[in-house]
């Protein structure tokens, strides 16, 4: 229980940096794609309006990013078409990648995506109409998309780092920061050995003082009777508490063993107890598993005895064992009154029950299938309960095969 408190500690707090980190990362990125897009719009809307060519530098650009060495640093060039697609005239002066020779192809493709605005291979575009001509101006961004690439890859880089570093140091201050709620686990346990062990002996000696007052009264009386039926449930529920604490302290000690078996060799002392109840048993014969044979009997019986004190009148219990690739499946569903989502996902909770007086006739504790989920946790298992038209299904995955 500790060591998932920690990883689930570690999980929350790394799931938490990543998503911040995603954010941050994502908004930086986002952030210089914005700004250079809008730097190379406004060379690209600035050289439109000079008819192709950079215009002399005004004192007017000085609080945008553009200076007297722009004009120099920006590799550009401009293609005049009329509206049939021919051209016009070209300024190449800018540019050394571009000839007369593939104008036509880089015209042709642009008119042919229908956008007054794109890009066209390291080449950012803008199409603008003067008199009766249509101007092209396209500008090199190879620059500009290189520094994007190496932003997004050395940021998510640090990121990793980052997110490396944390994990290092949760993993290492996780105890420190768990050692609260551990601690307060430990009391608990702590308590509940101490409590059970001093309560023996009380519920010891009213239990011989109501067989003495029995003698002597007989066994007709009511009143020894409820006293000895109260004790007797006090004493079970002394028992169950102890043996819970003790089996989440114990080590598991894994063998293979014969499930099918097992589990038909429980069901024929179970129909005895069942009485007017069917017991339908599907079970594949000659499943094995890893596991603790102790604790396997153990659950197979909570879970049987479960079923037998909660199956409605002239209802079923139906046993299922099946094997698959990846776990052995043991299913035990039973008839029951109906139950709401919300019982389904409380059945494992100590002490919980659904109808208080429903449960004192049926000699329940709450305590049992708490019981169940740890045995199943000690063996790596999983356990789950559905509850659908009137009938609970109690599933039981092993992946110990």
């Amino acid at each position: 229980m500790i060591k998932k408190l920690q990883i689930k500690f570690i999980a929350i707090a790394m799931i938490s940096m990543f998503s911040v980190t995603v954010v941050v990362v994502g908004a930086i990125n986002i952030a210089n794609i914005v700004k250079t897009d809008s730097q190379i719009d406004f060379l690209l809307e600035l050289i439109s309006k000079n008819e192709g060519n950079f215009p002399q530098y005004e004192k007017r650009y000085e609080n945008s990013s553009i200076t007297q060495e722009t004009e120099h640093s920006t590799r550009y060039f401009s293609i005049k078409i009329d509206d049939t697609g021919n051209i016009v005239s070209s300024n190449l002066e800018h540019i050394i990648s571009v000839n007369d020779d593939n104008l036509k192809d880089i015209v042709g493709q642009i008119l042919d995506s229908n956008e007054i605005k794109g890009y066209y291979e390291n080449f950012k575009y803008l199409v603008t109409k003067i008199d009766n001509t249509n101007l092209i101006v396209l500008i090199d961004v190879t620059s500009e998309l290189h520094s994007r690439k190496l932003l997004a890859i050395y940021s998510c880089m640090v990121a990793g780092c980052a997110l490396i570093v944390v994990f290092i140091l949760v993993s290492i201050f996780s105890k420190k920061a768990t050692e609260p709620v551990v601690n307060s686990i430990e009391q608990q346990k702590q308590f509940i050995t101490n409590a059970g062990h001093e309560l023996k002996t009380p519920v010891a000696i009213i239990m011989a003082n109501a067989e003495v007052l029995e003698i002597k009264n007989g066994k007709d009386d009511e009143w020894i009777k409820s006293i000895k039926n109260q004790t007797e449930r006090l004493d079970t529920l002394i028992k169950n508490l102890l043996k819970l604490s003790k089996m989440e302290e114990s080590k598991v000690v894994f063998e293979k063993i014969n499930l099918s078996q097992i589990i038909k060799e429980i069901v024929n002392d179970f129909k005895v107890i069942a009485k007017n109840n069917e017991i339908i048993v599907q079970i594949d014969d000659n499943i094995e598993i890893n596991a603790e044979k102790d604790s396997i009997n153990e659950l197979i019986v909570l879970l049987l005895d479960n079923a037998t004190k909660y199956v409605t009148k002239d209802g079923k219990i139906i046993v299922k064992l099946k094997e698959t690739k990846k776990s052995v499946n043991l299913e035990i569903s039973n008839n029951c009154e109906n139950l709401t989502k919300e019982d389904c996902e409380n059945l494992f909770k100590r002490f919980y029950r659904k109808d208080t007086s429903r449960d004192r006739k049926t000699g329940g504790y709450g305590i049992g299938l708490s019981m169940a989920k740890a045995i199943v946790e000690k063996n790596k298992a999983q356990i789950s309960a559905k509850c659908e038209n009137g009938v609970i299904n109690f599933c039981v995955s092993f992946f110990n095969k």
